[in-house]
C-alpha cells in the first residue's frame, strides 16, 4: 500500500454507510482520519457537528481535505423532527464552515450533496441542470453547495442518486426489502417514483477516483437505470424467489 505523503484527509461522518466504506477506501492511498457521531467505529474519533468544533481538530494537523459525508438522511426521522434536520444539515454545519474558512483557505471542500436538490419532474438531470428542491432534506443540501461554492476556491460537491448496498448488514434499500420480506411485512412500493440507484461499490469507484485525481467542480453521481421503486423491487424478487421460499 503506498500513501500519498503530500495529502491528508479528514473524513466527517465516517461511520455512516456511506462513510465507513469511503473511510476504508481512501485510507489506502492517503492519510486519512474519520470521526463519528452515534455509531463508534475502531479508530475514529467523536465529533457532532451541532456541539464540537470542527476548527480543534483542523488544528491538530495539517489536513489537506476536508469530506463532509455526515448529517440526518432518514426521510422519516427528518419528516418527525425538521428542526433538528434544519440544524444538524444546514444550520450547524454553515456555522462550522463560516469559524475554518480564515485559517484554512487552502484546505479543499468535499461535500455529499443529493438529487434532492431537483423538483424530479423532468428527470435525465445534468450538471447544468436548474436546482429546484421541493423538499427541505434538498433545500439544505442546495443552500449548502452554494455556500461552498461561494466561499471556498477549492471544492468537489457530489450530487448522489439513491445509494443500495448487498451486505445485509448496512441499511438500504434491497437490505431492507429482504428484511421485510423475511419478516412477512407488508412492503408499500411507488409506481411513479423512479430512481437510478448505484451500488455502493460503484459510487466508491467514482468518488475515489475523482478524489485521487485531486478533481475540482460538481459531478452528479448515478446508474443508468431509471426504474420504478416497483419495477425495481420486481427485480430483486426474482432474484429473492431463486433462493428463498
Amino acid at each position: 500500500m503506498k500513501i500519498n505523503p503530500n495529502r491528508k484527509i479528514l473524513v466527517i461522518g465516517a461511520s455512516g454507510n456511506i462513510g465507513y466504506p469511503l473511510y476504508q477506501n481512501l485510507k489506502n492511498n492517503f492519510n486519512t482520519v474519520g470521526t463519528y457521531k452515534d455509531n463508534i467505529k475502531k479508530n475514529l474519533i467523536k465529533f457532532d457537528v451541532n456541539k464540537d468544533k470542527l476548527s480543534v481538530i483542523l488544528k491538530k494537523d495539517k489536513f489537506t481535505d476536508l469530506i463532509l459525508c455526515q448529517g440526518l438522511i432518514n426521510f422519516n426521522e427528518i419528516s418527525k423532527n425538521p428542526k433538528l434536520a434544519k440544524k444538524t444539515n444546514f444550520d450547524s454545519l454553515i456555522l462550522q464552515l463560516k469559524s475554518i474558512k480564515k485559517e484554512n483557505e487552502d484546505l479543499k471542500i468535499i461535500y455529499f450533496s443529493s438529487e434532492s436538490i431537483f423538483d424530479g419532474h423532468k428527470g435525465n438531470y445534468s450538471e447544468r441542470s436548474k436546482p429546484k428542491p421541493i423538499l427541505d432534506y434538498g433545500l439544505h443540501k442546495f443552500k449548502v453547495e452554494n455556500f461552498i461554492r461561494e466561499k471556498f476556491k477549492n471544492y468537489l460537491i457530489f450530487r448522489i442518486s439513491k445509494v443500495y448496498d448487498t451486505n445485509n448488514k448496512q441499511s438500504s434499500l434491497i437490505t431492507n426489502w429482504y428484511k421485510q420480506l423475511k419478516r412477512n411485512e407488508k412492503i408499500i412500493l411507488a409506481t411513479d417514483n423512479f430512481l437510478t440507484p448505484i451500488h455502493i461499490d460503484d459510487l466508491l469507484k467514482f468518488v475515489v477516483k475523482l478524489i485521487i485525481l485531486d478533481s475540482k467542480g460538481i459531478f452528479n453521481i448515478s446508474s443508468n437505470d431509471n426504474k420504478s421503486r416497483s419495477e425495481l423491487f420486481d427485480i430483486f424478487y426474482k432474484r429473492y424467489n431463486k433462493y428463498h421460499k
